[in-house]
Formats: C-alpha cells, sequence, structure tokens
C-alpha cells in the first residue's frame, strides 16, 4: 500500500511525535510512506515524495478537521480515500487516534472498512472564471467591517431570504457540524442529499436556517454601503467580493471518500462528540 502524509504543522511537536510513530508502524506494515512537500520540510530530511496525487491508496491527514478540509482540496480530483488521524480538538472528520491507528492500518490492509462519500458544492462568481469547490461550507460575510451587509437568496430564479445582516453560510451536509452549527444551523446526516442556507445574525427575527434539495442552483447578491463583502471557502480560500458581485452555488460534481472503520457511525460520533447522554455533573467532578 502507498500513501501520502499530509498534516498541520502548526501542530509542532505533537505532529513530530506522531510521524515518528507513524513512519515505525508503516515500516512495520510494509506500507511505502510518502510525505507531502511542507511535512519533507518540517521534519528536516528529505523525504521520496511522487507529485502525481493519482499514484497513491490513501491519504493520511494529521491534524484536525481543518487538516480535513485542506487535505480534500489536494485529491477532490482523484478520488484517493482520506484517513483522518486526529491531533486536533473537536475532530468530526478525523476519527482516528494515534492509539488506534496500527489497527485501523491493518484492517485498511486487510480490506476491512468503508468509504463514506461526501458531497462538495461548486462556488462560482457570476462573470468570473474562478470556480472554488468547499467541503465544508461557502461564507459570504462583511468581513472586516462592523456594519450590516444586504443578502439576498435566490432558489434557482425564485427570491428565498432578504435580509440586512452579518452575512450567509451554504452548508453541505458535512459542514452542518461546523460554522453553520455554531450561528444556528441544524445538525445533516452526511447521506442527505441536501444543502443548507444559515444566516448569520440577521437583523430580522423571521431569517431562520433553510434545507434545500442538493439538485437546486443557488444564488447569493450581497450589497454593502460601506465596505467590500468577502467570500470564504472551507475557511482557507478567500476572495474580496464588489457589490454588484453574484455567487452561484451548485452541488459539485466532485466528492471525496473518508476511510471509515466498519463500526462506525453519524449518530454514535454526534453523542460522542456533543456529550449527548451524559450526565455533565459527573464528568466535570
Amino acid at each position: 500500500m502507498k500513501c501520502i502524509v499530509s498534516g498541520n504543522i502548526s501542530k509542532g511537536k505533537d505532529l513530530r511525535t506522531v510521524l515518528k510513530i507513524l513512519i515505525l508502524i508503516a515500516e512495520e506494515l510494509k506500507i511505502d510512506l510518502y510525505f507531502d512537500n511542507q511535512i519533507s520540510k518540517f521534519l528536516g530530511k528529505k523525504y521520496s515524495t511522487n507529485n502525481n496525487n493519482s499514484t497513491y491508496d490513501l491519504l493520511i491527514a494529521i491534524g484536525g478537521d481543518g487538516t480535513i478540509l485542506s487535505a480534500a482540496q489536494k485529491v477532490f480530483k482523484t478520488k484517493i480515500p482520506i484517513l483522518g488521524l486526529n491531533i486536533g480538538k473537536l475532530g468530526f472528520l478525523t476519527e482516528t487516534s494515534i492509539e488506534s491507528i496500527k489497527d485501523v492500518l491493518i484492517n485498511i490492509i486487510n480490506k476491512k472498512y468503508f468509504l463514506d462519500k461526501r458531497s462538495l458544492i461548486e462556488i462560482k462568481i457570476k462573470n468570473s472564471a474562478n470556480i472554488f469547490y468547499g467541503l465544508n461550507e461557502v461564507v459570504i460575510d462583511k468581513g472586516n467591517s462592523s456594519r450590516m451587509i444586504s443578502v439576498e437568496t435566490f432558489v434557482e430564479k425564485e427570491a428565498l431570504l432578504i435580509f440586512n445582516g452579518d452575512g450567509v453560510i451554504v452548508t453541505t451536509p458535512t459542514g452542518s457540524t461546523g460554522y453553520s452549527l455554531a450561528t444556528g444551523g441544524p445538525l445533516i446526516s452526511p447521506s442527505a442529499a441536501v444543502i443548507g442556507i444559515t444566516p448569520i445574525s440577521a437583523h430580522m427575527l423571521t431569517a431562520r436556517p433553510v434545507i434545500l434539495p442538493d439538485d437546486k442552483k443557488i444564488k447569493i447578491k450581497v450589497t454593502s454601503k460601506f465596505k467590500k463583502a468577502r467570500l470564504v471557502v472551507d475557511g482557507n480560500q478567500e476572495v474580496v467580493l464588489n457589490s454588484s458581485d453574484t455567487i452561484e452555488i451548485k452541488k459539485s460534481k466532485y466528492s471525496i471518500n473518508l476511510v471509515r472503520q466498519n463500526s462506525w457511525s453519524f449518530y454514535d460520533l454526534l453523542r460522542k462528540k456533543l456529550l449527548w447522554g451524559f450526565d455533565l455533573r459527573i464528568i466535570s467532578k
């Protein structure tokens, strides 16, 4: 098996420790391990790296959910499955711990796993050649301004939410556990064929999150009288918008595959990560 490793180098000492353990496990299991340029520089050594992503059997992303989002941008056109190794905090996408990585890799070698397919959204600014792809969400907000912006949302050609506020989030089911959740959006099962629209601090009590079938095309117009608005995809791709810009969003033809153990369940994940069913009075003692 041939694996490429990427990771969040801001994790510093923790990342270095995990990499050393991973290298030893890979040698024991006879896994061909390669490192992307960033990790190679971080380790201070030169490792053989094949820049042709399509030749790898697996991408191991070490960090938190943000690391998965960055990894998805690298491989979503190649169909290489991603295994998340969590050294972050909450970790909705990165389920594997360093304590369990050896057993997980053995299961992968023995084909004892399944692929969790996650949809992407395609984002385009009208009259622009640039196309962005998001695994989590696209955020259109007021940027660094303290002033509200005007947001108009359309489904196909029909007007939907029109409000003043800090912005709007268009989320995939995967992104429903991220920024959208923090702004009052619903949790969505990753297998649901839907897209969510979540207002950010709308200055209108009736502006509420809306769930749409993912075959619908969404258009968003933003007007700001004071400063230009901003478009952010998955927290790591940012564009300044002009007041006349229209953003077009639809389900992408691309998707990614996350490697899951056969025992994995989204609902079990929610219970554990959100402490549903746990008595916090006991845990805090």
